[in-house]
C-alpha cells in the first residue's frame, strides 16, 4: 500500500518523482496542499497521510510504545479510506474490513474465524475471494505485531 501510495503520487506529479526524502517533503507540505494532492490520486489508491507511511514507522520501531502507534496507524488509515477498505451488501449499507474493535482485539483467533461468518451473514452473495484476502491481512497483520 505505502509503495503504490508513494509510486501514484509519483506518477501524477512530476515534481514529486526527483525528491531525495518524499516523506519528509510530504509532511511539510501545509495540510490543504497536501490533501488537494491526494484527492486527485485515481480512487482505488489507498490515501495515506505523511504519518502513515513506513519511513515513519521505521524510524519509531523502536520506540516503546511502537505497538500502538501501529495499531493506531492502521485504524487511521482504515478510517481515512473508509470507502476502499468496505464492502456494500444488498442493501448499500457499508462493511468496514477494518474498524478499531477488531484491531484492538486481532490477537484473538476467535475474531479472525467470526468476522467472515458475520460478512456473510450480511451479504450472502459477498464474494469468497474477497474474504480469503482479508484472511490474508489479518494473518500478515497478526505476523507482523
Amino acid at each position: 500500500m505505502n509503495d503504490k501510495f508513494i509510486y501514484d503520487l509519483k506518477e501524477k506529479y512530476l515534481e514529486l518523482k526527483n525528491q531525495e526524502n518524499l516523506s519528509e517533503y510530504l509532511g511539510k507540505m501545509s495540510e490543504d496542499d497536501y490533501l488537494m494532492k491526494i484527492a486527485r490520486l485515481d480512487a482505488g489508491c489507498a490515501k495515506l497521510k505523511p504519518q502513515h507511511l513506513l519511513e515513519n514507522l521505521f524510524r519509531n520501531q523502536n520506540n516503546d510504545d511502537f505497538a500502538k502507534l501501529f495499531d493506531g496507524t492502521l485504524n487511521d488509515i482504515a478510517i481515512f479510506n473508509n470507502d476502499i477498505f468496505s464492502v456494500h451488501d444488498q442493501s448499500g449499507s457499508s462493511i468496514r474490513f477494518f474498524d478499531e474493535q477488531l484491531i484492538q482485539r486481532a490477537s484473538l483467533p476467535v475474531d479472525i474465524l467470526i468476522l467472515p461468518e458475520q460478512l456473510l451473514a450480511n451479504s450472502p452473495t459477498l464474494n469468497l475471494t474477497l474474504i480469503r484476502s482479508f484472511l490474508c491481512r489479518i494473518r500478515f497483520f497478526l505476523n507482523v505485531v
